[in-house]
């Protein structure tokens, strides 16, 4: 696999020959990492559309994808694309649990959702606390212990098999938030779909068409979700309300739930007088009465047992659940969140993330999630020799951080060995950080506005007369860092 970049330039020499190619070849170089800098008209769309043409022209069987984050949808180089937004089913579950015991787990997956989290969406110290005791009994309730690696895999051998269903239905795997989707879907096509409620799922008796969107149901434990994270949340809310452990929160569910069957006895027995015998409008009556006098009971005995302390200290106060509940509501209602993979072709070398519909926030998770998720897989998988993937990312600076915890600043000091590239595409080289400036094998100058001069030249180390010097869609500026080779700055020609 091999980028032409350009020739050299020098002087013209006196044989006539050829000045020596400049290319990027991850082979020869330190890593494969690209960052690829200009104004706005330098190129920068031309040149990546080239680079990723010669790519695909040259890649060997290790190169299994090439990811492009299209922040302006511009980026057409064919392959499969997908378009996200409110609107569209399809995202990433950040909440997903590595099953390494060295890279994953439930803690690293807590503190990855919590630092995305905090980039995005500011919690403060007491939030941010709350949270992070939701989403460790979420996990819990999952099966997911934090403290044993044995529970971070998704797929019990004990889950329900083929055997155990019903003749004729065919389970499917539709989250929460597709349901109404999924059932009009279903009833355009004439089919139906149904729950479950002893086994928590939808089923089909046809699964074709429009249904194929969503793939039959893999029985066993799966990853929680935002939805899981604001059912909790709730939950926690209203025991801190009335003060009650959950056992008691249930209870008073319960209570509600028989008032409500009460009152619309009550109703009817109004409804129906002079028709149907005071009798059996009595029993019904008592029976609902009976219903909700032992719910209340159970709820109030729940009340003085004590248990109750135990929340209250660990979720703080019920304002500070409101207002981390109504961040979550916000979050979900984004579409960015979902558990719903999106519909790429697995045959085709490139996907194409169009991701210009998303706010900033927006596309920060998302970019974040999809690069968390890709390098825990690659540990997971092991360590590997050449590119097995390459993640585009324009605008890049929307997504740096300079944190060395931070998931591209990982990804530039540990990726190589695990075979994944980084091409990150922005305006100047001063809007990166220096770990990052000084980790990547190759730096592509295409041209700057004068303002930058100075400084990126400051930044870079070189002489501002060799920027001055580039000519946009002509000469440009490359850094390269061959394995034990000193880096230089070339200029070279585009051709």
């Amino acid at each position: 696999m091999r980028i032409r970049i350009g020739r050299q330039y020098a002087a013209p020499r006196g044989d006539g020959g050829a000045s020596p190619e400049v290319a990027w070849d991850p082979e020869a170089l330190i890593n494969g990492h690209l960052i690829m800098v200009g104004d706005s008209g330098s190129g920068k769309t031309h040149n990546l559309r080239s680079f990723l043409r010669q790519v695909a022209a040259t890649a060997g069987p290790s190169l299994q994808r090439v990811h492009i984050f299209d922040t302006h949808g511009d980026i057409d180089v064919g392959g499969s694309k997908v378009q996200f937004s409110q609107s569209t089913p399809y995202a990433f579950n950040p909440l997903e649990v590595s099953p390494d015991p060295h890279f994953g787990g439930v803690r690293r997956a807590v503190a990855n959702f919590l630092a995305m989290i905090q980039r995005a969406r500011k919690l403060g110290t007491t939030q941010e606390a709350v949270l992070r005791n939701i989403l460790f009994d979420v996990y819990a309730l999952r099966g997911f212990n934090a403290d044993n690696p044995a529970t971070w895999g998704y797929h019990d051998d004990g889950a329900c098999s083929p055997a155990d269903l019903p003749e004729g239905r065919i389970y499917l795997d539709v989250p929460f938030e597709e349901k109404e989707l999924a059932k009009d879907v279903a009833r355009r096509e004439g089919g139906s779909l149904t729950f479950d409620r002893e086994r928590r799922c939808w089923w089909t008796t046809r699964h074709s068409e429009g249904l194929r969107r969503w793939p039959e149901k893999r029985w066993g434990k799966t990853a929680p979700t935002i939805h899981d994270v604001i059912s909790l949340t709730q939950l926690k809310l209203k025991q801190l309300w009335v003060g009650v452990d959950t056992r008691g929160m249930f209870a008073l569910e319960n209570f509600c739930k028989a008032t409500g069957q009460l009152t619309r006895a009550l109703q009817k027995s109004t409804g129906r007088a002079g028709q149907d015998d005071p009798v059996i409008l009595k029993e019904e009556r008592e029976r609902a009465a009976d219903r909700a006098r032992e719910a209340f009971e159970g709820f109030l005995e729940r009340c003085v047992t004590g248990d109750e302390i135990d929340d209250l200290i660990r979720y703080e106060s019920a304002q500070t659940l409101k207002s981390l509940l109504d961040r979550l509501e916000n979050l979900k209602a984004t579409g960015v969140c979902r558990s719903v993979p999106p519909p790429f072709d697995p045959d085709e070398l490139v996907w194409r993330y169009e991701i210009r519909a998303y706010g900033d926030a927006e596309r920060t998770i998302f970019v974040e999630t999809f690069l968390n998720r890709l390098l825990e897989r690659a540990m997971a998988r092991g360590e590997v020799k050449g590119v097995t993937d390459i993640v585009v990312i324009d605008e890049a600076v929307r997504y740096v951080v300079d944190d060395s915890d931070h998931i591209i600043c990982r990804l530039v000091q540990e990726a190589r060995k695990f075979g994944i590239a980084l091409f990150l595409i922005s305006q100047s080289p001063t809007q990166f950080p220096e770990q990052i400036l000084a980790g990547v094998g190759t730096k592509v100058i295409l041209g700057l506005d004068p303002m930058y001069h100075r400084l990126a030249a400051s930044k870079l180390g070189l002489d501002q007369k060799y920027i001055e010097a580039i000519k946009p869609r002509q000469l440009i500026l490359v850094n390269r860092k061959l394995k034990s080779q000193v880096p230089q700055w070339i200029p070279t020609l585009l051709q």
